[in-house]
């Protein structure tokens, strides 16, 4: 009569639960047994746990599906913030954010990371930068010019360029175009040039350069000019 209740319940649990993986798949359970002629719960025995082995073992235990809660993907807390993108002035920081038992953009993963604005005083030739939007503010200490030429005082150009003439040789903008720093490389002929100073962290057009040669030496033609980004 045991035998029969056995085979009973393995019959109805294919019936009802289908096959999961493995025996060796969960954890712990019960041991306990359930009668079906007392509707009670029996101690689970060694000859109960050896059959079950060999003739209902995808079942686990007693031949019940355990319940398995599904984790739900979840942000973790925020990182750390990252080094600013530019050395000189204005620049971002980002920080991000793992998701917890999934990937991002799944269940509750679905926020961007995060963004926010810093600045970093330049402090040396080498991070020296020049902002368009503010050019009468480039306080750098750059002293050559783009084609190696040293800078003259600006002490001597008073008559045009007061507002610079404590500035010593170094590159300034003082008429403001937003073309970027120059300087003047001879005090008798009043040549100039623009310094190799880069811009800060901003994208923008700098001059226009010179004019191409025609495309025909007879009849109309095109010229062409190109300016940097």
């Amino acid at each position: 009569m045991a035998v029969f209740r056995l085979l009973f319940f393995v019959a109805a649990a294919c019936a009802c639960l289908g096959t999961v993986s493995s025996f060796d798949d969960y954890d712990s359970f019960d041991e306990y047994d359930y009668d079906y002629d007392y509707g009670s719960l029996d101690p689970y025995t060694d000859y109960d746990h050896e059959y079950e082995q060999s003739e209902n073992h995808n079942y686990g235990y007693n031949g019940y599906r355990p319940s398995i809660k599904p984790k739900v993907p979840r942000w973790g807390r925020w990182g750390p913030w990252s080094t600013c993108s530019s050395s000189c002035r204005s620049g971002f920081k980002t920080r991000v954010r793992q998701c917890l038992n999934g990937f991002a953009g799944q269940g509750k993963c679905m926020g961007p990371f995060q963004v926010k604005k810093c600045w970093v005083k330049c402090n040396n030739q080498n991070t020296d930068c020049y902002d368009p939007r503010n050019p009468t503010s480039y306080q750098g200490r750059v002293t050559k010019t783009v084609s190696g030429k040293r800078c003259v005082k600006w002490r001597f150009f008073t008559d045009r360029y007061g507002s610079v003439r404590t500035q010593k040789n170094f590159c300034r903008d003082p008429s403001g175009d937003g073309n970027g720093p120059w300087c003047f490389t001879n005090k008798k002929r009043r040549l100039w040039d623009y310094c190799d100073v880069p811009y800060c962290n901003q994208a923008y057009w700098k001059k226009w350069g010179e004019w191409s040669s025609c495309t025909k030496s007879c009849t109309v033609g095109v010229r062409k000019r190109v300016r940097e980004c």
